[in-house]
């Protein structure tokens, strides 16, 4: 009997989480979990045993609550232990190793209380690990306490261990950066932390001030233009000689940011055996990654006032040059939560429409929104976000490019 004869079977296969294939529903977000420790490894050796006790606060909180609502609840039965661990990794990849562990362990219990809520895992409306995740971001980025931004929204610097102090040195430790490649201890006073500069901060702080000065009145004569351009030079030499470690130190994931998101190569490892099992759609994580790219481009390039010359025959290419502007661009791409949403969030069942039509337009408008937010330079993960304001959407975008054929009009 096929599922056109019986409306009931029909009704049932409509349903979400559609986990019936390739894996299991468990073993998929196992899956999707063991993938998602490569990255925090990396975070966990860079970051220090603060990081790990953040990550076991956070697994704890979410055990007991997932413990206790299994045995004294009848909806708790509904709860998926591989669900839980995954939730708590999503929302320690996108958390800072210095945030307070009794918040990550509230935060833990909290997770899983809302899952509950919603009716079980895979049944929530919206990832709630990343929900909380973006929650505490924004908290934190407004907070005075310890690994917060402070009262001034993003922090401007941050800290990574040393080369020779990896996983046992403490983050608290720190002394400022002397010179441009990844230090001993020795070479920074016997601390075990370097304190880098975050660059999607320095990045931003730059495009602001070249924006100021590009929207100067002198900006509608030639000679004043050429001021400008000397101005923006100063700026550009500073950033990159003083301010921004090497770009190589950023691709290899030597930089402060959220435990997860800074190692590249850990997070292309775990995507490409996600896509190995068919979990992930490498069309999907491409087309998001290509649409974003030009998208933080294009907005960059209308937000820094670099048009304004254009009338006096300077082109915007000539205040900021190419291979610096795609330099700039670089450090906010390698230093952004996109890779991590592109593979890990896209990877999670009921973020993405299922056509494959609406599937495509979801992902250019989600990228579009990134970009946009990532040169706002808000201080919560942009495309993370971004993707979570679509997902609710996911539904509307296969009902307006559902296939229509004779087969589904009875």
């Amino acid at each position: 009997m096929t599922s056109t004869e019986n409306p009931q079977l029909q009704l049932h296969l409509r349903r979400a989480p559609f986990l019936v294939w390739p894996v299991a529903r468990r073993e998929f977000y196992a899956v999707v979990a063991a993938s998602l420790a490569l990255p925090i490894i990396w975070g966990l050796l860079i970051f220090g045993w603060r990081a790990l006790v953040v990550l076991v606060l956070c697994f704890a909180g979410a055990m007991v609550a997932h413990y206790l609502l299994r045995r004294f609840t009848r909806r708790g039965k509904e709860l998926v232990t591989a669900h839980t661990l995954l939730g708590v990794l999503m929302l320690v990849a996108l958390s800072q190793a210095l945030w307070p562990p009794l918040v990550m362990f509230g935060a833990g219990a909290l997770m899983v209380g809302l899952i509950w809520c919603f009716g079980g895992a895979g049944r929530e409306r919206l990832h709630t690990s990343l929900v909380l995740a973006v929650a505490l971001s924004a908290w934190m980025g407004m907070s005075p306490l310890p690994g917060g931004g402070g009262n001034h929204g993003m922090c401007k610097s941050g800290t990574i261990l040393a080369r020779n102090r990896l996983f046992m040195g403490d983050l608290t430790q720190s002394a400022p950066r002397r010179q441009h490649r990844w230090p001993i201890s020795a070479e920074i006073s016997g601390q075990d932390a370097v304190e880098l500069s975050r660059p999607g901060t320095v990045v931003a702080d730059a495009l602001v001030d070249i924006r100021r000065i590009t929207e100067s009145s002198v900006a509608t004569t030639l000679p004043g233009a050429r001021v400008i351009e000397a101005r923006v030079r100063i700026i550009l030499n500073h950033v990159f000689a003083e301010e921004l470690p090497p770009l190589e130190m950023i691709m290899l994931g030597l930089s402060p940011g959220p435990m997860g998101a800074v190692s590249a190569l850990g997070i292309v490892m775990g995507g490409l055996y996600l896509a190995y099992r068919n979990i992930l759609r490498p069309r999907s994580c491409f087309l998001f990654l290509v649409v974003y790219i030009l998208s933080l481009s294009g907005w960059t390039l209308l937000t820094w006032g670099s048009w304004k010359i254009a009338w006096t025959g300077l082109g915007p290419w000539q205040v900021i040059p190419p291979q610096e502007l795609l330099a700039l661009m670089l450090y906010e791409f390698f230093t952004s939560d996109v890779l991590l949403a592109a593979v890990f969030i896209l990877a999670l069942p009921g973020t993405e429409p299922i056509t494959p039509t609406g599937r495509r337009w979801f992902l250019v408008l989600a990228a579009l929104g990134a970009g946009y937010l990532q040169q706002a330079h808000v201080p919560v993960p942009a495309a993370t976000m971004t993707l979570l304001v679509f997902q609710p959407l996911a539904p509307a975008f296969d009902r307006v490019f559902a296939r229509r054929s004779w087969l589904s009009s009875t």
